[in-house]
Formats: C-alpha cells, structure tokens, sequence
C-alpha cells in the first residue's frame, strides 16, 4: 500500500488553503486577507510551528511556497523533498 500523497484543500474558513499530509493530518493553512496573506503550519500532532505573513495581497503562490520550504526546513517533510535556493 503507497501512502497518499500531500495536498492542498480549499477548507475552513473562506480564503483559506490548508495542506493535508498522506495520512490525512493538516500540516499548515494560508490565509488570504485583504491586505496580506498568512501562514502557519502545524507538526504531525496539530502543534503549530513556524508562521509569517506576506504583506502584498493575493500572493498564494508564494505563501504556499514558503509553507513547503519551512517544512523541509523543520524536517517534517516526507523524505525526498528538497527546496532549491
């Protein structure tokens, strides 16, 4: 049996993105506001971790971006997973 991949879900709140691990755990949120676009991920156990805000609106991209880096970075990322500079 292959474990899920990680994905990315529109729920919650409106404007929100949250990342789901294979095991079906959320592991971060991006929030999109009117004047900025937040983040925060969450440890394999919901304990929150690393967090920031970007302060141009509309810039999921880059929210979503900065999530996976500091996943890699906390080494909460599945093995394989890389962030190029």
């Amino acid at each position: 049996m292959r474990p899920r991949p990680w994905g990315w879900r529109a729920e919650g709140m409106p404007n929100e993105l949250r990342l789901f691990d294979g095991r079906g755990r959320q592991r971060a949120s991006v929030w999109s506001n009117p004047d900025n676009v937040t983040w925060h991920t969450y440890d394999e156990y919901g304990t929150g971790g690393e967090n920031s805000v970007i302060w141009v609106p509309g810039r999921l991209d880059d929210a979503k971006d900065q999530v996976i880096a500091s996943i890699v970075r906390q080494g909460w990322a599945p093995g394989g997973w890389t962030v190029e500079s």
